[in-house]
């Protein structure tokens, strides 16, 4: 009976029709609320656990400076806290902190390659040969290497390249054998 894993999973729902227009953090309060509307509604408290943890990635997101997530980021030990927090990631902020995260010994394959695909890894792949040096082509070069390098464990994460199915048919044409780890679902 773990309902909020329900209420994410509605959350997604209305996300998806929304696009990324949603993600905004919440506040204490609205913690709050949602912990009450859980009890009373549902007459089941929200674990401890996770109203901490809903509190962690709120503030790496929205309370911290973009140097003080960079020194946080390597203490994460929990797989699925880096993921999110990954997934949630504001790429106006630049690099340094997927960098951090790419590093970060509880980064997965499945980490690895939302990063990968959240950072344009798709025209990256179509045009590794012609791209001009910058910091995206810098840390698409450190990702990609590490991806098939094995370097990243599979784990119970999924991950679906957000990839058409026309796109997926031009990638399957244009990647080799090794490289088909990028299209994992």
């Amino acid at each position: 009976m773990e309902m909020w894993k329900d209420k994410l999973r509605e959350i997604e729902k209305i996300k998806n029709i929304y696009g990324e227009q949603i993600n905004v953090g919440a506040l204490e309060k609205e913690l709050n609320i949602f912990s009450e509307s859980m009890k009373n509604e549902c007459n089941m408290n929200l674990p401890e656990e996770y109203l901490n943890f809903l509190g962690f990635i709120k503030a790496l997101l929205y309370d911290y400076s973009n140097s003080e997530v960079q020194k946080l980021i390597p203490k994460i030990d929990d797989s699925k806290e880096l993921h999110i927090y990954a997934y949630n990631y504001n790429w106006d902020n630049g690099f340094d902190i997927p960098e951090e995260i790419m590093k970060n010994k509880e980064c997965t394959l499945s980490t690895a390659l939302l990063l990968f695909y959240r950072a344009d890894g798709e025209r990256y792949l179509l045009e590794k040969s012609n791209i001009i040096p910058s910091d995206w082509s810098e840390f698409m070069i450190k990702l990609y290497s590490s991806i098939m390098n094995g370097k990243y464990r599979v784990d119970g994460i999924g991950f679906k390249a957000p990839l058409s199915r026309v796109q997926l048919l031009k990638m399957k044409k244009e990647l080799d054998k090794n490289e088909n780890i990028l299209l994992k679902k």
